[in-house]
């Protein structure tokens, strides 16, 4: 077991991560110790649901801060509907005759009709007002800029753009197999990250994703009968009702209403539309509001009107902020619709017909927990998408009281039972024959191997990044503690985190002390 779930994350890595960055603009040569740095985005949209022909009629202005050392002359955005047509990388990847088969998805793509299809069509971009000439290869799109984005500048994208919606098929798009109307999930013309590996282009054929920490304001317009959730605050509660305020709101029969968003301090932002949804909302003595939306049908109602759902989820957060760092946004939902279950910043899409209530509520369990490790503190998933998973896996065990631990002796990680750690924390089913030490060597960890009685020894080299969205996020120190490690973080505005293992401290701004114990920094 041990050695097909190492080298599973070799794999992942090697198949999925972002090659394609050192194929566009390089970042400049930085020493060792550079500031850590991470671009900053603002989105403003407005989107039209034409829910007789699936189609979304969207403009969007794209703030984007250049925090970096480097001059940007070209920009890439994720255009990733596109995927949901025959032909895409997705489609072929998914049925490529050997071991990574996707069964999930399978021919599902290659089959679709013209008006089961997705697609994302962007008529116009301006860049600070001038129009910009830009091609689009499949889920990417690029451009060259005439004016280049300095160090310390913000510049401004404007687009126009059509969305056709699509049938369900991964995460995102119409009818799902429990009947939910509309889930819309990487929805939006995305701005690629660039970080100090440069540009991240990567092609959508996998399900994890990597975005820039900022503010979305999103303003959707609808048949007044649909009721939406989602990503963000709702700004007009009292004027939308739906279960968003106290009184109740009447909406002329075929009416359209536009729902206001926002979300400060996030990376991404989904929502969902449904004429059937029951909408129900409390709220949490930390301040936090919980919000849950489902259908009516008996299975639906199975979890969300069960009499200790509401108790669960609120010992569930008590559990949480205690152990693992405050939750740091101001509300949570849990929104039956898409395929499976995928988490979002601010709530977790999931189906929910499960077979009895324990086991959908761990889903829930599940998916929340992402909230600290792929949504508050963010990691590059298409890279890393096993890192945000081996968290949240660590986390339910916990909950749900497994028996195995972690300590920490000099260099090493011993543990009680060595399959059931690796299958938490490297949590994936592809198999790539190459030993645990090639596997280290893919992080950049060298000299790291696991002894044959299943204690993982670590060479004092970098490790992983990990990014901060802000200095807020100083509060998830208590988080990295799953893994018996010392982890101090520094202060402003561009923090970073450092882990540390045995005598190894942080100075007094968190920053990293060179030590024999120290295993690395996360940046």
């Amino acid at each position: 077991m041990k050695k097909l779930i190492l080298t599973a994350l070799a794999v992942a890595m090697l198949g999925t991560g972002s090659a394609t960055a050192q194929t566009a603009a390089q970042p400049s040569a930085q020493p060792a110790a550079a500031p850590y740095w991470q671009q900053a985005v603002r989105y403003q949209i407005d989107v039209d649901l034409d829910h007789n022909q699936h189609r979304l009629e969207g403009t969007m202005r794209l703030e984007y801060t250049n925090h970096s050392p480097d001059v940007l002359d070209e920009i890439f955005m994720h255009l990733y509907w596109n995927a949901f047509q025959p032909g895409s990388m997705m489609s072929n990847m998914a049925n490529i005759p050997t071991q990574f088969k996707d069964k999930a998805i399978g021919t599902r793509i290659q089959d679709l009709k013209p008006h089961e299809e997705g697609e994302q069509i962007v008529r116009r971009i301006t860049h600070n007002g001038r129009d910009l000439a830009f091609d689009v290869n499949q889920t990417i799109l690029h451009a060259r800029l005439d004016q280049p984005i300095a160090p310390g500048a913000t510049h401004v994208f404007e687009l126009e753009y059509t969305t056709r919606i699509p049938i369900v098929i991964e995460r995102a798009g119409r009818s799902n197999k429990e009947g939910i109307d509309y889930s819309f999930t990487q929805w939006y013309p995305k701005m690629c990250v660039y970080d100090r590996d440069g540009w991240h282009p990567d092609l959508y054929v996998a399900r994890e994703f990597y975005g820039d920490f900022g503010r979305f304001e999103v303003n959707v317009t609808a048949d007044a009968s649909f009721v939406l959730g989602g990503t963000g605050v709702l700004q007009n509660p009292s004027e939308i009702g739906h279960g968003y305020s106290d009184t109740p709101v009447k909406h002329k029969k075929k009416s359209r209403i536009t729902w206001r968003f926002a979300a400060d301090n996030v990376h991404d932002f989904a929502w969902t539309a449904d004429r059937e949804y029951r909408h129900q909302r409390f709220t949490l003595p930390t301040g936090t509001e919980i919000h849950y939306f489902y259908q009516p049908d008996e299975k639906s109602r199975m979890m969300y009107e069960n009499d200790r759902f509401r108790a669960d989820i609120a010992t569930y957060f008590a559990f949480m902020n205690e152990h693992f760092g405050p939750y740091r946004w101001p509300q949570f939902s849990v929104i039956q619709g898409g395929e499976g279950a995928m988490e979002y910043p601010m709530c977790t899409l999931m189906e929910s017909h499960g077979d009895d209530y324990l086991g959908t509520f761990g889903v829930v369990a599940h998916e929340g927990s992402h909230m600290w490790f792929y949504g508050m503190l963010a990691t590059d998933e298409q890279r890393y998408h096993w890192m945000d998973e081996g968290f949240t896996s660590r986390i339910v065990s916990r909950l749900e009281g497994e028996n195995f631990i972690l300590r920490v002796q000099g260099g090493e990680i011993g543990v009680r039972d060595p399959d059931l750690l690796l299958d938490a924390f490297f949590h994936h089913d592809l198999l790539l024959d190459l030993g645990a030490t090639d596997l280290f060597h893919v992080l950049g960890v060298e000299g790291a191997h696991i002894h044959a009685d299943g204690a993982l020894e670590l060479a004092p080299r970098p490790l992983l990044p990990v990014r901060l969205g802000c200095a807020q996020r100083t509060g998830l120190v208590p988080a990295l503690r799953v893994l018996g490690l010392e982890v101090r973080v520094g202060v402003g505005r561009q923090a970073a985190a450092h882990m540390e293992l045995g005598l190894a401290v942080g100075g007094a701004d968190g920053e990293l002390v060179q030590g024999d114990a120290a295993v690395g920094d996360l940046l």
